[in-house]
C-alpha cells in the first residue's frame, strides 16, 4: 500500500528576510555612494531610489505601473512587493506577484528591491533566502555555527539556482525517507 506525505508549504515573508540593521543598511549605502563618487552619509538614508542607474529607475517606473495595474495596490504601499531591477519587465517580470513570493534569484543579477522599504535585499539577505545560516537565529534554528565566510564575503552574483550544503543535506535525507515510504521497506 502506497503511503503519502502531506507537507505544508512553508513560505518566507519579506519580513523575515529583511532583518539587516540600520548600521548593516548605512554601510550598503555608503559603499554604493562611494561607487558614485558620493560622500559617505552619518545616518541612512532609506529611499535608495537615487542610487539606481538610469535603467534601473526606468524598470522601477516600469514595474510599479505593472502591479498597480495588475494587482491593483501601490508597491510602495505593499510589504510584499519586490522587483528583480536587474531584470527587464518588458521582457520578464521578476517580482513576487499576487502571491507575494520572492523571485527566483538568478546568478548575475539579484537587484531585488522592495518599494516599500525604499532599499534592496542586502547580500546576506539574499544568503538567509537561500536557507544559509548567516545570522544566529537562523544558525540556532539550524543547530549549526553562523556562516560568518558567506554572510561577509559573498556577491550578489553568489546566489542563482544554489543552496546551502545544509539544506542539500536535508533534502537529500527527505529524498531517502520518500524512496523507503513508496519501497514499503
Amino acid at each position: 500500500m502506497r503511503q503519502t506525505i502531506s507537507a505544508e508549504i512553508c513560505r518566507m515573508d519579506l519580513n523575515s528576510i529583511c532583518v539587516a540593521t540600520t548600521q548593516q543598511c548605512l554601510e550598503e549605502e555608503n559603499r554604493v555612494r562611494n561607487r558614485h563618487g558620493l560622500p559617505p552619509l552619518q545616518e541612512c538614508f532609506f529611499d535608495w531610489r537615487y542610487l539606481l542607474t538610469e535603467k534601473q529607475q526606468l524598470y522601477l517606473k516600469t514595474y510599479t505601473l505593472k502591479w498597480k495595474l495588475e494587482i491593483g495596490s501601490d508597491p510602495f504601499a505593499d510589504d510584499g512587493a519586490i522587483f528583480d531591477l536587474s531584470q527587464d519587465p518588458e521582457h520578464r517580470k521578476m517580482w513576487s506577484g499576487e502571491k507575494r513570493q520572492v523571485p527566483t534569484l538568478r546568478h548575475g543579477g539579484n537587484l531585488l528591491y522592495s518599494p516599500s522599504r525604499g532599499r534592496w535585499l542586502l547580500v546576506f539577505e539574499l544568503a538567509l533566502l537561500h536557507g544559509f545560516p548567516v545570522s544566529e537565529s537562523t544558525a540556532a534554528a539550524a543547530q549549526v555555527p553562523a556562516d560568518v565566510l558567506t554572510a561577509t564575503l559573498a556577491s550578489k552574483a553568489d546566489f542563482g539556482n544554489g543552496i546551502h550544503v545544509l539544506q542539500a543535506g536535508l533534502l537529500v535525507l527527505i529524498v531517502q525517507g520518500l524512496v523507503v515510504l513508496d519501497s514499503n521497506v
